[in-house]
């Protein structure tokens, strides 16, 4: 009793260095205690002590066995249920902490004065699998396709997706992407058999040419999960065969890294799904075209007849501009040795700019500011010439931040040009107003 005393007390330490004690304590005991002396009482009070993670406390409970898989090698902890008569409670993480596989629960059991059943929640256990043996599949066709430069530089495997990271130089073509699913998706349907082999030498793994992670420390007994070809060192649950997976689908390439890239993908009923929706985004689109014969000819059509009138649109609006130039050179004031204009015009903010520019360069010293309306928004932008920056020390970035809380909003940009937007076009008029005093 003593010796369990001692251990408490270390748990309830302040230390980090007693609590760690505490937890190797346990561990050995585990291996020493009778299963009726190791009830779930006594560890779950122990443990629960030590656990108050970002402001939330929640329990952890050690079991004297369990069929929880922890969470380990980019694979997330199972979930499920502790059971015990009509009574259960929920553990919604699982995770190995010094050779102790741990269960989270929120609740503590009303009475832990008794057996427990753990009852994983094997739906989404099997979705783990499925997506888990899938990285494999996916890793060996990345190295078979893309080059066998590629090494895993991360992984992250959950019932809903999975995510892999790994070494290349360069985004991948949509085409060479479309033969990795493909790779990918002829495994599964081959039904490779899965060919695990439990607590093998490291000598004899590698003699088989499983791969193994650069940098990660390997124990003389190992573990090779083996899909045909596929042979990799891998301590998590898997399909039974690769058919199991059902389909893999791509649905995300992006690059997180200099020379490193992820891949994102889903299996089995997420990827069914998945295809589902593009399945009627295409329908969609089809019916958007009165169901047209050749969707790509239609798409395509319709882009360049975009592409076209966005390019005449812009010719009307720059020669709009053009004519507006000439009325505002009219309309020019000389204040304080500065050219001076304050104007709200009915221009979108790209053809305000190239305005505000072409009056900066031929009316120096120049200092023009420029307002707009966008339905409920409103915008401002100043223009200052270089000389009245350098002589007079205006900067645009600085008048444009006091005129922006006119229209309750902000902004900034840099000393010849910037612009604000705001919520309130109604304050244009006093903006406009108050312009001519920061002169």
């Amino acid at each position: 009793k003593s010796k369990y005393l001692d251990i408490y007390e270390k748990a309830n330490s302040n230390t980090d260095k007693d609590k760690a004690s505490a937890l190797d304590d346990i561990d050995f005991e585990l291996e020493l205690m009778h299963r009726d002396i190791v009830n779930v009482t006594y560890i779950l009070s122990l443990l629960s002590l030590l656990v108050d993670a970002k402001g939330k406390s929640f329990f952890q409970v050690v079991l004297d066995r369990t069929v929880f898989y922890p969470e380990g090698g980019g694979q997330v902890g199972d979930q499920g249920v502790l059971k015990s008569g009509g009574a259960e409670v929920e553990v919604f993480d699982t995770k190995k902490e010094n050779n102790l596989i741990v269960h989270s629960i929120v609740d503590l059991p009303i009475d832990t004065y008794v057996e427990f059943e753990a009852v994983v929640n094997a739906g989404l256990q099997k979705e783990s699998s499925r997506n888990h043996s899938a990285t494999h599949l996916l890793h060996e066709s990345l190295r078979t396709i893309l080059g066998a430069h590629v090494e895993q530089k991360g992984s992250l495997v959950r019932p809903d997706n999975l995510r892999f990271d790994f070494s290349h130089f360069e985004k991948i073509d949509p085409e060479v992407l479309a033969s990795i699913e493909k790779s990918v998706n002829d495994k599964i349907i081959s039904n490779i058999s899965l060919d695990e082999r439990r607590s093998i030498r490291i000598s004899e793994a590698k003699d088989a040419g499983a791969l193994m992670l650069f940098g990660e420390k390997y124990g003389d007994s190992v573990r090779m999960i083996g899909f045909g070809s596929s042979k990799e060192l891998c301590g998590g649950i898997h399909v039974n065969a690769t058919g199991e997976i059902g389909l893999f689908r791509i649905t995300t390439e992006t690059s997180v890294a200099s020379g490193i890239r992820r891949i994102e993908a889903v299996t089995g009923t997420a990827a069914i799904e998945n295809a589902n929706n593009d399945r009627d985004v295409l329908e969609k689109i089809k019916m958007s075209f009165k169901g047209s014969k050749n969707l790509v000819k239609s798409v395509t059509a319709l882009h360049d007849n975009v592409t076209s009138l966005s390019k005449e649109i812009e010719t009307l609006r720059r020669k709009e501009a053009g004519n507006i130039k000439g009325e505002l050179v009219n309309l020019l004031r000389e204040i304080n040795g500065v050219n001076f204009l304050a104007v709200e015009l009915s221009l979108d903010g790209k053809s305000i700019k190239d305005l505000a520019f072409q009056l900066k360069a031929d009316n120096a010293p120049f200092v023009g500011v420029f307002a707009a309306r966008h339905g409920d928004k409103a915008s401002i932008s100043v223009a200052i010439s270089d000389d009245v920056i350098r002589e007079k020390g205006l900067k645009a970035g600085d008048l444009v931040k006091v005129l922006a809380t006119c229209i309750r909003g902000g902004g900034g940009g840099q000393p010849m040009y910037a612009s604000a937007g705001g919520t309130y076009p109604e304050g244009i008029k006093e903006a406009l107003s108050k312009a001519e005093g920061l002169i």
